[in-house]
């Protein structure tokens, strides 16, 4: 009944939704009351209508995604790229907005997020879109996994339209915690088995194959041509604490940064 209700117009009304599914009114009654079991076509369209109200789960660290809805304001006659989308999250609340959103992954198949259904791309090859595309390229927890991030800098930079932007988050191994471990292993992060350096098996957690620190990330947009405009924290790793206040060392306001970038032409 609830869900009966949140539609709207004549559809929130038992004899508009009655005719809708083809059928009786009565029966309609005795389903809300528990009193008849409800034919395959009304399930159908209950699972389809709380899968309108439920997003999809968030293929990114908690706060991430979170951070580019606050982070820039996006106007409707925008088009946006959402890559990696992943399970599709972000699209579906940018979508819910009313804005143009092009969703794409390696692997489509995992996007929840309804249509348009997400394109498939492989940001380790050029990708699949003309010059001069996209206004906004949000790239959330991807480049890090690839093989060549330089090319796909290369390749935002492309199909941005002048004066666009790239919102781009990745894990921050210039912090304190990634330094320790440098000094005390050798290496920032556990170098990934060759088996898992595969690209085309769907990994639940995807190995890190690029972990550069955050003056080579700066280094790959300038090589691409675009203008930093913005460093900053999306999502705080709360376990560093106990690196405080050595940790704030890292930058002179003592946040761990993070990339924003734009195509100045």
């Amino acid at each position: 009944m609830a869900v009966r209700r949140s539609q709207g117009g004549d559809l929130a009304t038992r004899k508009g939704l009655a005719s809708a599914l083809g059928i009786a009114k009565e029966l309609l009654v005795d389903i809300e009351e528990g009193k008849a079991s409800p034919p395959d076509s009304v399930i159908r369209w209950f699972e389809q209508e709380i899968k309108k109200e439920l997003p999809p789960p968030r293929g990114s660290r908690g706060g991430v995604l979170e951070y580019f809805l606050s982070a820039q304001q996006f106007q409707p006659d925008q088009r946006i790229l959402d890559l990696p989308c992943g399970p599709g999250w972000l699209t579906w609340e940018l979508r819910r907005k009313g804005l143009d959103v092009t969703a794409a992954d390696l692997f489509p198949d995992t996007f929840q997020a309804g249509e348009p259904a997400a394109v498939q791309v492989d940001m380790n090859s050029p990708l699949p879109f003309p010059g001069d595309s996209f206004d906004f390229i949000i790239s959330a927890e991807g480049v890090e996994h690839l093989e060549n991030p330089w090319q796909a800098f290369r390749e935002f930079y492309r199909i941005l339209k002048p004066g666009g932007k790239l919102l781009l988050s990745t894990p921050n191994y210039s912090n304190i915690e990634r330094r320790v471990s440098y000094l005390l292993k050798g290496s920032a992060a556990r170098p990934p088995l060759p088996v898992h350096r595969h690209r085309e098996i769907p990994f639940n957690d995807p190995p890190h194959l690029s972990t550069f620190p955050a003056c080579y990330w700066k280094l790959a947009g300038d090589f691409a041509g675009f203008t930093l405009e913005k460093m900053d924290t999306c999502a705080a790793h709360k376990k560093q604490w106990f690196f405080f206040p050595s940790g704030a060392a890292d930058q002179p306001d003592g946040k761990i940064r993070q990339g924003k970038y734009t195509n100045p032409l």
